[in-house]
């Protein structure tokens, strides 16, 4: 139905090329990853992570043993929980101004960075970033990339009764294999030609969702069946029979434009006026205006088309390389190193295992024409083979195996320590300690030299994080008009508001900084110990000892210095209500001998000159007195 004649007449030729260049566009990246056999390694990996790590048997292998210990998987999940173990933290720090200023920096600068690094922390709770990067580093280390997707929705609506609101930020993880860049051989994702999202959708949801923008022409769309390069995995092979999907196209692209501005509006950086407001003879100089646009193509149909989808023109995409390749968007992944190691792995246990069935269970060799064939179904494990050989000679017999390799046991385990090797991952990443003498900081300094080889990994997870916060702050100066409402918990967790309106900050400008986490929970054992030990040492006392504390390590720690301030405070009180009671007494009582007259303050004794001591005499007993 789409290509009938009736069907093309319902939408415009502008649309009709459009819809043609995104299908032209998604075909050749399609090709491309055909030919770089992308569909295959990663259908490949999908299958070693879920333990599917032997081809199907046949009547020739049916009997071969398929064992799986799985290092693939665990190499690589120990990587991603070192990558992702604590939450790094987005905040933003203001631009510095001109240092011959004498005012710096504003104060007012440094207020809104911190209120938007308050938005940041609010935000990455909001879309659970924490989720999103624990699947996202994982697709990384499996796949090579990690692809994330943070539009705006407007179809979102969340406040109370006073700070209602209407559009948010969303968080999802994007598969690499739907994902195509304009020019593959550039890692930069904002300077790709274009971008094209490709996902497989429920029919009716999308007549549902699209029906707004393209009213008549999704009823033109019909269910149309899957193909190998919108269905990589084998999870993805089979459909439900009462759903009917359909293939959409998203497709980002930026278009480029020179505009004369005026040197005065660069100084200024007041907004553009029209040629007439300015001098003749004001100076000008060539910029590059840049618009980001968006259409939906499914079918051959345009469902939707926005030209300047977003003001700030930046792709809504963050990508994250595992390993980078020269002159390429797609990284390579921690499976290529490993994959064929796990391979082999498998080979030599299987090989292992057959051996120890073939001697445990031989092979049974019986003589037709003395043994009844029906006699042996209670035999041993192993086969039943017919001697032909002349009658008296053998009758019941059993086949006995050759003598396994006894290499296969060391070239299995040499092998698996190359797999752990190669990817700097060892008994020590684990906090495993190659001797059970070592103390706790013997066992974080081989963990920290374990995990040499991640730190590139970790810095390239960091350049992610900025572009994220980048994207976020572009949405809030566009997108929060209105003042939404944020909450944040205290050290002692006491819970703050904050109004926040990011079109405020529209002009101002930040820059995007990363807090990383600690790389592993051997780290702060580490730092607990460093800390025992300067206690231990008297450099510190109690109270610092509290202080400096990870905080996640004892919650509580806070509270126990809350309570120690509480009870000094109590002491000293005690103290000075002991002292003002001495101090009362003594005036009451005033000199010896004397009483003091009702209303008069006691008369301050005089000191009594001292009798020279005389030796006191010895006796007997005791003192005198």
């Amino acid at each position: 139905m789409a290509d009938s004649p009736l069907a093309s007449q319902q939408q415009q030729d502008t649309d009709k090329k459009l819809a043609d260049k995104i299908r032209k566009r998604y075909r050749s990246g399609v090709s491309f990853k055909q030919s770089q056999n992308f569909y295959e390694d990663w259908a490949e990996y999908e299958r070693f992570w879920n333990s599917s790590q032997w081809p199907n048997p046949t009547p020739d292998t049916e009997d071969m043993p398929r064992p799986v210990t799985n290092y693939f998987a665990s190499i690589i999940e120990q990587k991603v929980a070192a990558l992702t173990y604590e939450l790094p933290e987005i905040y933003f720090e203001p631009v510095e101004k001109n240092p011959d200023e004498e005012e710096g920096i504003e104060s007012l600068d440094v207020q809104a960075a911190e209120l938007l690094s308050m938005a940041a922390e609010h935000q990455a709770e909001k879309i659970d970033l924490e989720e999103l990067l624990d699947g996202g580093v994982r697709s990384g280390g499996l796949l090579g990339n990690g692809i994330w997707f943070f539009p705006w929705d407007n179809t979102i609506i969340g406040g109370g009764q006073k700070s209602r609101y209407v559009g948010d930020i969303t968080g999802y993880i994007i598969d690499p294999a739907d994902f195509f860049p304009g020019d593959p051989t550039n890692p930069d994702m904002q300077a790709q030609p274009w971008i094209i999202l490709a996902e497989r959708r429920p029919l009716e949801e999308v007549k549902t969702f699209y029906n707004q923008h393209a009213p008549g022409i999704v009823e033109l769309l019909e269910e149309e069946r899957q193909r190998s390069d919108t269905q990589v995995y084998d999870y993805q092979k089979t459909e439900q029979d009462e759903t009917g999907y359909v293939d959409v196209l998203h497709m980002f692209w930026k278009e480029t434009e020179e505009v004369n501005t005026p040197m005065s509006e660069i100084v200024s950086g007041e907004p553009k006026g029209s040629a007439a407001d300015h001098e003749e003879d004001d100076e000008g100089i060539i910029l590059y205006e840049t618009t980001l646009n968006y259409a939906v193509e499914c079918q051959g149909y345009v469902l939707r088309e926005e030209e300047n989808f977003y003001e700030h023109a930046l792709y809504p995409f963050v990508t994250f390389q595992w390993y980078p390749k020269r002159k390429s968007f797609w990284g390579k992944s921690e499976s290529t190193d490993i994959i064929a190691s796990q391979k082999e792995s498998n080979r030599l246990s299987g090989i292992s295992l057959l051996s120890a069935y073939i001697a445990g269970l031989p092979d049974l060799v019986y003589n037709p024409d003395w043994i009844n064939e029906d006699d042996l179904t209670s035999s041993a494990g192993g086969r039943m083979i017919k001697d032909r050989s002349q009658a008296g000679v053998g009758n019941i017999n059993y086949l006995r195996p050759p003598t396994p390799a006894r290499h296969i046991p060391q070239m299995k385990e040499d092998l698996t320590a190359g797999m752990k090797e190669t990817s700097g991952v060892h008994e020590a990443w684990s906090g495993k300690a190659p001797s059970a003498d070592l103390n706790a900081s013997a066992i974080i300094a081989l963990q920290e030299a374990a995990g040499v080889k991640i730190r590139g990994i970790q810095r390239r997870l960091a350049s992610a994080l900025k572009e994220m916060g980048r994207i976020w702050l572009a949405h809030w100066k566009e997108f929060y008009a209105e003042p939404r409402l944020l909450r944040k918990a205290g050290p002692g967790n006491e819970t703050g508001f904050e109004w926040f309106t990011g079109t405020d900050y529209k002009e101002m400008q930040f820059d995007v900084r990363i807090q990383a986490g600690t790389a592993s929970p051997f780290s702060k054992t580490l730092a607990m110990t460093t800390l025992k030990e300067l206690l231990e040492m008297q450099l510190i006392t109690p109270e610092e000892y509290f202080e400096l504390m990870p905080a996640d390590v004892l919650p509580q720690a806070q509270k126990i210095l809350q309570m120690r301030e509480e009870e000094k405070r109590r002491q000293q009180e005690r103290q000075e209500e002991i002292l003002r009671e001495e101090i009362q007494n003594m005036l009451l009582e005033g000199t010896p001998g004397q009483q003091s007259a009702p209303g008069q303050e006691p008369m301050p004794q005089q000191p009594m000159p001292q009798q020279p001591q005389q030796p006191m005499p010895e006796q007997s007993g005791g003192m005198v007195y």
